[in-house]
């Protein structure tokens, strides 16, 4: 057997002490504890080889478990690079999911048992084959008498996936904060469907899983007769259901490693939990604890700020993370009046940028997609929209706005004027409607004129039609910045989206971000006949963008932007209500509940320390054309990096006149801490300034 030094010498693996202890690791359970950037895709498959070229252990006994189909296939491709041609026999990688097919394949062919996946995704293109957003929509039309939204739907997928991973029985439901109206009674109806068609969807897979292998002994006998050896990759991602198939499979060797950073666990939606990894040792007798604590990928001025900022968590690991890289360019938290303006501070950002760098702009919501890609193409920029679930085009409230549109455009159009004449301040009667419909088979008449001839009309619903058929005259002919306004006031759209919001789920706040992007993104439509061409041309546009990897600027969710990096990183919309999201911040504040918070700030952790170089957080003023609050997050930031209140000291600086090497003679327009933008000659510029605030010094940095 060779020394680990003979064995990092001959494949020329660089490791350091950490990464030695776990690649040194042999039998029993232990738990890697991986930071950020901390490179565990090399010490996992360096352990493997370790086991392999210099214990004896046979490759196929060996299996390595992740949760994405491009991890699997990562770890495979780094593991061939090194030791393909040492080792002839397949090691395994696979996701959890495959793993689970695998053991249901095998059943099947021993039992003659049939399961038929049903398609996950919404939009397949085999009409015949049956969905499960179809399967759902249709169970839940029945129980609620109408179609649900698409975000309605989502949240119902999301929650019945929530339940088969934490492994929830029905009378659970209620103790797991389940709100969903009928939940129990659509569930039912859903299981029921699928038993009787012989369906199984996704996260059946792995109940069906569990219930094989603990009633079938001999299959697992099998399984652990072939398997001794079990690694856990993204370990913090790993749900309840997920740990107890583990366990049986590892039991009662428990030759079974867990690698991960309970740091980074950002799916507690999806029933995953960082205390399996926290509780590791209640489950797995003896278990060794490893730590893997150093950042290769982030500059030491990021580091600086990740660690104190995650450490405000209660629930976790103490870990002390760092790096040996070079300090380079402290974060900067960017204080922009608005969502337009921290896009076009980007803009400026980008257009510095080397082309050879990569750059992200991550986001909480997928919704902050739409305007950012609006306003980087209006500026000709090419981009990657990663990951994108596109529900805004086909949002209610967008549905609505093209109603509107098309009423004011055709006054004939009843089927438009349906759907929202009990949004409008009209006050207008269902019997009303139905009437009009009837009446202008038999007319030439415009709805509103023909509303004027149902026979019970009183003088105040006479009134409001003449008001209406005036309000949507003007709309017609309004301008650009007057449209949506006519819409929200004059036709009363604003107190209806009032009257649809709850305060406990800050509905009207969501609501108002569908609303301000619409403004946002058709702010140059020279007349509203325009508005429909603009959005199919964005839609277009975001389905073309989510093709091109090749563009060095992506967008992302935070969510979807975990395990990637990038040269410089650019966070935006860190309000309160959205960066940390309402639901978490309601908790922590009135029931002094931290577990979403703290998902969050793992989330916000999990987007800072994506960024290698360059790091810009964005507070803002306002949204939506609202004022809003002030993250906490940024508030944890700004003691952080000691960013005192220097806002009254700064705005003196508004107006100096500075000279610039490049750009000549300018006057400061806006002070955003390191930042100004300046009004030169040649157009306004964002410069970074070095800024002694306490004298009113200003340094330019060239």
């Amino acid at each position: 057997m060779n020394s680990l030094k003979e064995f990092k010498d001959k494949y020329d693996i660089k490791l350091n002490s950490q990464q030695e202890e776990v690649v040194s690791h042999v039998d029993g359970p232990a738990v890697v504890l991986a930071v950020a950037g901390a490179g565990k895709t090399t010490s996992i498959v360096s352990r493997i080889g370790n086991l392999i070229l210099n214990y004896g252990i046979a490759p196929e006994s060996i299996i390595t478990m992740t949760f994405s189909k491009a991890s699997a296939k990562d770890m495979k491709n780094r593991f061939d690079e090194l030791f393909k041609h040492e080792i002839d026999y397949p090691v395994e990688f696979s996701t959890i999911h495959s793993f689970a097919y695998k053991i249901m394949y095998i059943y099947s062919k021993r039992t003659g048992t049939n399961f038929n996946l049903i398609e996950e995704e919404k939009n397949n293109k085999e009409r015949d084959k049956v969905s499960k957003y179809k399967i759902l929509r249709q169970i839940a039309l029945k129980h609620y008498n109408k179609h649900l939204s698409e975000d309605q739907l989502e949240e119902l997928i999301n929650t019945i996936g929530y339940v088969k991973n934490m492994m929830l029985k029905e009378d659970e439901f209620t103790s797991h904060e389940i709100t969903i109206p009928n939940f129990n009674e659509i569930y039912n109806s859903y299981e029921k469907f699928k038993k009787e068609n012989n369906f199984i969807d996704y996260d059946d897979m792995l109940t069906i899983t569990y219930d094989i292998l603990l009633n079938n002994p001999k299959l697992l006998d099998q399984l652990k007769k072939k398997y001794h050896y079990v690694q856990i990759d993204e370990a913090q991602d790993t749900s309840p259901i997920q740990f107890e198939i583990i366990k049986l499979l590892a039991y009662p060797k428990n030759n079974v490693v867990f690698v991960g950073d309970d740091d980074q666990s950002i799916y507690r939606f999806r029933g995953t939990k960082p205390e399996l990894m926290l509780n590791f040792n209640h489950h797995f007798n003896g278990a060794k604890v490893f730590f893997m604590e150093q950042n290769f990928r982030s500059t030491r001025d990021i580091i600086k700020l990740a660690h104190p900022f995650i450490k405000e968590n209660r629930n976790r690991y103490n870990k002390n993370i760092f790096t040996d890289k070079d300090e380079f360019k402290p974060p900067e938290v960017i204080y922009s009046d608005n969502e337009i303006a921290q896009v076009n501070y980007i803009i400026e950002r980008l257009k510095e940028a080397s082309g050879e760098e990569s750059n992200a702009i991550i986001f909480r919501n997928n919704l902050s997609a739409i305007y950012i890609m609006y306003l980087l193409h209006k500026n000709q920029f090419d981009f990657y929209v990663k990951d994108f679930k596109n529900k805004f085009f086909k949002h209610w409230i967008i549905n609505d706005m093209l109603s509107f549109i098309n009423v004011a455009l055709d006054p004939f159009d009843i089927v438009s004027f349906s759907n929202i004449y009990y949004k409008t301040n009209g006050y207008l009667s269902k019997d009303i409607i139905n009437y009009t419909k009837q009446a202008m088979h038999n007319n030439n008449s415009t709805i509103f004129d023909t509303m004027l001839t149902y026979p019970s009309l009183n003088d105040f619903q006479r009134v409001n039609i003449i008001k209406l058929k005036s309000n949507f005259t003007t709309l017609k002919s309004a301008s650009c910045d007057r449209f949506i306004r006519i819409i929200e006031y004059q036709l009363g759209y604003e107190n209806f989206l009032k009257r649809q919001s709850k305060d406990k789920s800050n509905s009207n706040g969501n609501h108002q971000h569908i609303l301000g992007i619409f403004k946002i993104i058709t702010e140059d439509v020279e007349n509203i006949s325009e508005v429909k061409n603009k959005l199919q041309g964005l839609d277009f546009l975001l389905k073309k963008s989510s093709y091109n990897k090749e563009a060095n600027i992506t967008l992302t969710t935070a969510h979807s932007s975990k395990g990637l990096e990038y040269d410089n990183v650019f966070i935006v919309d860190i309000v309160e209500d959205i960066f940390p999201n309402y639901s978490s911040v309601k908790k922590a504040k009135d029931e002094k509940i931290l577990d979403e918070i703290e998902e969050e700030r793992r989330l916000m952790y999990v987007a800072i320390t994506r960024a290698k170089k360059r790091l810009s957080l964005f507070s803002l003023n306002n949204k939506n054309s609202n004022s809003v609050d002030k993250s906490i997050f940024i508030k944890e930031i700004e003691k952080i990096l000691n960013i005192k209140n220097e806002s009254s000291i700064l705005n003196c600086l508004k107006g100096t006149r500075i000279t610039h090497k490049k750009f000549g003679i300018g006057n400061i327009k806006k002070v955003e801490r390191t930042t100004a933008l300046v009004s030169f000659n040649s157009g306004e510029k964002y410069i970074d300034l070095d800024i002694c605030a306490q004298n009113n010094l200003i340094k330019i940095i060239e």
